[in-house]
């Protein structure tokens, strides 16, 4: 029987998948990428995806089964998203397209390793006529871990390509231009995580330079 589902779990070399699939009453299809760039993994995943509908779930979640009827009602010309009510943007934690349309927009930036592949992604779509369809935060459940941002192996690569991210999007990544260069800081505990915020400063002077320079 033909799947009637691909999906697509990217994952960070060396960690764990979490993500538990025996809740989906559908054949699906499972690929599992393991590559550094989170744009590149789900690349990879959609080319090789074989079903008609592609979902990509991020390897620290707990999956409701209403999560799967939902998606298989996912028309075309509108892909899936969570949403990130804190910043009132979308993430890809759970992300379904029908597979012509994703390649009718482009797929994710595969230049993009480490954040905002699916912001990035979200804008163009948009542009392109597409619409979003936030899925129902009741299917599923995000697993807490350490922030990304704070991971000492790649802290630096993180941060730096947050910046240049940034520079470039402004408010469409980051709402309150403030807060971004503050959010290192957790008063509360009195604590400041001295190193991701200088690499955010040291990036955004140092991409906002090389933008001024390209432009004379």
């Amino acid at each position: 029987m033909k799947e009637k589902i691909s999906v697509v779990i990217p994952v960070q070399p060396g960690c764990d998948i979490k993500t538990d699939l025996s809740s989906c009453p559908f054949n699906i299809e499972v690929i599992i990428v393991r590559t550094l760039g989170i744009g590149l993994a789900r690349s990879i995943g959609a080319s090789a995806a074989k079903a008609d509908l592609i979902v990509m779930l991020d390897s620290d979640l707990v999956v409701a089964p209403e999560l799967w009827t939902w998606v298989l009602a996912l028309k075309n010309g509108t892909f899936a998203m969570t949403k990130n009510a804190e910043r009132a943007s979308y993430s890809s934690k759970v992300f379904a397209i029908h597979k012509d349309d994703y390649f009718k927009i482009g797929g994710f930036d595969s230049s993009l390793k480490y954040l905002w592949e699916d912001g990035e992604f979200a804008l163009r779509a948009s542009s392109l006529g597409f619409k979003v369809a936030p899925v129902p935060s009741s299917t599923y459940q995000h697993i807490e871990h350490q922030s990304r941002c704070l991971n000492k192996q790649y802290f630096i690569h993180f941060n730096w390509e947050y910046a240049r991210l940034f520079v470039k999007y402004r408010k469409k990544i980051y709402p309150n231009l403030t807060m971004w260069f503050v959010d290192m800081l957790n008063l509360r505990k009195r604590q400041f995580n001295f190193q991701p915020t200088m690499v955010r400063l040291s990036g955004f002077f140092f991409w906002n330079f090389k933008s001024l320079i390209s432009a004379l």
